[in-house]
């Protein structure tokens, strides 16, 4: 508090400052804590009729990470690689950098939430990929929109399969639970199936949907396969609250098997660390499925900078 002894005037008021600090290793960070008590002001020299005054306080802190990550992009495009610096120079928290290819990227609109969708981006490993959603707005609950990525996998230009974020007990019985789950629908068929909950905390701005690359090979339907490795997507967000809709700009490629930029790349960083990353291009690759760049994910930043977007150009 700025002072130990404040006087009221008669049917007046008073200003008292109060500052609250809390430890960075007890604060929030992925887990939820939170701070509470009471201030309490006593009354002297029979003031207030005796009566003492207590003002509750609330507070749910964050210990945030400050992932930060620079490439040369000039010499990435001329030679075909390149090293990246990951930096927690500022973090109060360890943080994560999270790499996928940034496949499509959407401006703020004017009257949505947290459905308003900032950019998509992909990664690969073995028998897996990874979407990952940035939205202008953070969410309370994810569950609280829906996302869809339309994918073609045989490049007839007709959506063959949906990954569907959206809340599990929606999904499978009807009635919400507040969990989000990921739904891989065969769009021809209407056969889904779930087999991962989507990555996406609280207060939050980007999401990973997990989806093994056998859900995108349906009965009787065009498959993703190591003979068959490219598709093309495009998203759409729901406000599942106010009913609004946010269509992604464009469509976006992909080789879920030779990807032609780096993905998948995980560093772990406490505060005050730096670690690099050999980012390389696979020129040919990405002539047939070029991305517009490097989409970094780090959810324990500010859920304004969890996503930072690199662009990369060849020409």
């Amino acid at each position: 508090m700025n002072t130990k002894h404040v006087t009221v005037p008669a049917r007046g008021d008073a200003t008292v400052e109060v500052r609250l600090s809390v430890p960075s290793a007890t604060a929030g960070g992925a887990s939820f804590q939170d701070v509470s008590g009471l201030v309490q002001f006593t009354p002297t020299g029979g003031g207030n009729n005796g009566v003492s005054l207590r003002v509750p306080y609330y507070l749910v802190p964050q210990a945030v990470s400050h992932i930060d990550t620079t490439l040369d992009v000039k010499k990435l495009a001329s030679s075909g690689s390149a090293t990246a610096t990951v930096t927690n120079k500022h973090g109060a928290n360890t943080g994560t950098a999270d790499w996928y290819a940034w496949g499509l990227t959407d401006g703020r609109d004017k009257g949505l939430g947290s459905n308003d969708v900032r950019a998509v981006g992909v990664q690969a490993f073995p028998g897996v990929l990874a979407f990952a959603i940035s939205t202008q707005n953070r969410w309370s609950n994810a569950a609280e929109d829906e996302f869809d990525i339309l994918v073609d996998v045989n490049g007839d230009g007709v959506d063959d399969y949906a990954v569907v974020a959206a809340d599990l007990g929606a999904l499978t019985t009807g009635t919400n639970n507040g969990e989000d789950a990921v739904a891989v629908f065969n769009l021809a068929t209407g056969a889904g199936s779930i087999q991962f909950l989507v990555d996406a905390p609280t207060d939050s701005s980007t999401m990973v949907l997990p989806v093994n690359i056998a859900q995108l090979c349906g009965a009787s339907s065009p498959c993703l396969s190591s003979s068959n490795p490219r598709f093309t997507y495009h998203a759409v967000g729901f406000g599942l609250t106010d009913g609004t809709q946010d269509v992604v700009d464009g469509t976006a490629s992909f080789n879920a098997f030779s990807p032609a930029i780096s993905t998948g790349m995980f560093d772990v960083l406490d505060p005050g660390q730096s670690a690099t990353e050999t980012v390389s291009i696979n020129k040919t690759e990405f002539g047939q499925t070029p991305a517009l760049g490097v989409m970094v994910v780090s959810h324990d930043n500010p859920s304004k900078d969890e996503t930072q977007l690199i662009p990369v150009k060849l020409h």
